[in-house]
């Protein structure tokens, strides 16, 4: 279930996850790994703060969870490589999309 009881991370903000340590890491590779500091605190910063945003007023949870999950999905994306925040992302967004689905699918019976 995506809502206000979920423990899952919304879907938008697994995407999140995967794209900005895509983007970010590809952008690193790019300087060779001399900017790895900066995108390593960008990609936290970034995505901490909109999975913060995403689970507060998509998922509408407490305040509590929303700082928890975004640090953790912070961390997935800061963390120097970008297979880590993607592999991750990719099972949460697919178990989180699959509970989404069954939710919808209660509403209609």
């Amino acid at each position: 279930m995506i809502g206000k009881n979920s423990k899952l991370l919304h879907p938008y903000s697994a995407g999140l996850l995967i794209f900005i340590d895509n983007i970010l890491w590809g952008i690193n590779a790019l300087t060779l790994g001399l900017s790895t500091p900066i995108i390593s605190v960008l990609a936290f910063f970034i995505t901490g703060t909109i999975t913060l945003l995403i689970q507060k007023y998509l998922a509408k949870e407490s305040m509590g969870e929303c700082f928890t999950k975004a640090v953790i999905t912070g961390v997935l994306a800061g963390v120097p490589t970008s297979i880590t925040g993607t592999a991750l992302g990719t099972a949460i967004l697919i178990i989180a999309k699959s509970a989404h689905s069954s939710d919808k699918n209660k509403k209609l019976d």
